[in-house]
């Protein structure tokens, strides 16, 4: 399964305004966001990089005003980490990569006066970006980020945002992307300062795999920033299979 997700991840990369392909390496940028997490790299499976493969991968980063960075599960090439670290680089995080089947899935209990629903208007999406970018502590979203947010919206991506049933205030957010090959990523799940600890994370997380296997994922998978978050996720029926590796200069 780890082979497949991580092929997964190396084809949503060309989606990205910028794609190539240095060396062992497949690389993507968005060149109107220089967020970290919208601009990485990952290996080739089984990679073996050389010292000035590693080079020229440095390279096209900084000519794109970007850091160099990777992000992909270690076992696929397990010796491109130390070429790596060779080079300079550090260790981000080890995240657990967690999976969930339809069998599996256990939608929490709804908080008390929390709905999920599809955001219905371009209000609604800029508050839920803006929510879910500073849980992540990214910048708020510019006018273009919601107009492309709703444009993928219209494609079929699933997005989905907590909200209080009498007020509509909207206390969090998150989405799934591409279901490519019977797979999703559940991405960007962010909940209000405020929300936190209520478990209003949980039951978004619960209800955005729900909407995916009625759209006919078979597996969703995601990536738990923390242990807390990991235990979140195991409640919703999610079982951690391995870590993904986030490693930049």
């Amino acid at each position: 399964m780890t082979q497949q997700i991580q092929a997964y991840l190396k084809r949503q990369l060309r989606k990205r305004e910028e794609y190539l392909e240095s060396g062992p390496f497949s690389v993507g940028i968005t060149a109107s966001n220089d967020d970290p997490y919208c601009n990485y790299a990952v290996p080739a499976e089984g990679a073996q990089p050389t010292e000035a493969e590693v080079a020229e991968l440095i390279q096209f980063f900084e000519a794109k005003a970007r850091h160099p960075r990777l992000e992909y599960i270690p076992e696929w090439a397990p010796d491109v980490e130390p070429a790596l670290l060779a080079a300079g680089f550090s260790v981000e995080s080890r995240t657990p990569l967690m999976t969930c089947r339809k069998i599996d899935l256990e939608i929490p209990r709804e908080p008390a006066g929390v709905e999920v629903g599809i955001p219905t208007s371009e209000r609604d999406l800029r508050h839920l970006m803006l929510i879910v970018n500073e849980a992540f502590g990214s910048p708020p979203p510019e006018t273009s980020d919601v107009l492309k947010l709703e444009r993928r919206i219209q494609k079929g991506i699933i997005v989905r945002q907590a909200f209080e049933s009498g007020s509509k205030r909207i206390l969090g957010g998150g989405s799934c992307t591409d279901i490519v090959g019977g797979l999703t990523e559940i991405v960007g799940i962010g909940v209000s300062t405020e929300s936190r600890g209520k478990g209003v994370g949980g039951y978004l997380t619960g209800k955005l795999a729900e909407a995916a296997f009625k759209a006919g994922a078979n597996i969703c998978f995601l990536m738990a920033a923390t242990s807390r978050e990991a235990r979140i996720y195991q409640r919703c029926g999610f079982k951690r299979i391995g870590e993904v590796l986030h490693i930049s200069k």
